[in-house]
């Protein structure tokens, strides 16, 4: 059962560029530590009085599952999701549009590739849309990543 969860969570990862189109963004943070940036992004969340919800260990899932599916276990050098919500904009933007719960929780990716290794990436999804739900958790979502960004060179 464990691998089939694995299984199910690493075709999710593998999933979310091709869902996400033009929405995702990604920041390089230049001469980087990833346990750094990881610590940053965790503080950075907490200062918006915002508990994680989740962790997701892709870089280590990717790395275990790579010879029972047939990819190269160095995709990710390091990579952890991390999730969490605040339950105030989820609710927004659900009354907005139920649909809209499917934005909740709001992740953030800190990962490194092996052709980069001195730098660590951020990658979040920008909302589509111009509401004042979808507006605060773009901001929010920013303030996160750009907090992280500043508190993570070395």
């Amino acid at each position: 059962m464990a691998f089939f969860r694995r299984l199910t969570l690493l075709l999710v990862v593998f999933a979310l560029p091709a869902l996400a189109d033009d929405t995702t963004r990604k920041l390089r943070i230049a001469d980087a530590d990833y346990t750094i940036a990881l610590e940053s992004l965790e503080i950075a969340i907490g200062n918006q009085g915002l508990n994680i919800a989740a962790r997701h260990e892709a870089a280590k899932i990717m790395a275990r599952t790579a010879e029972d599916l047939g990819h190269r276990p160095d995709i990710l050098t390091n990579g952890e999701i991390v999730a969490f919500c605040s339950i105030r904009l989820g609710a927004m933007m659900t009354e907005e549009d139920p649909h809209n719960i499917v934005y909740c929780p709001m992740t953030i990716a800190v990962y490194q590739i092996p052709k980069d290794p001195n730098a660590v990436y951020l990658a979040w999804r920008h909302l589509p849309g111009d509401t004042p739900a979808i507006n605060a958790v773009n901001t929010l979502v920013q303030t996160i990543v750009d907090e992280t960004a500043e508190n993570s060179g070395l």
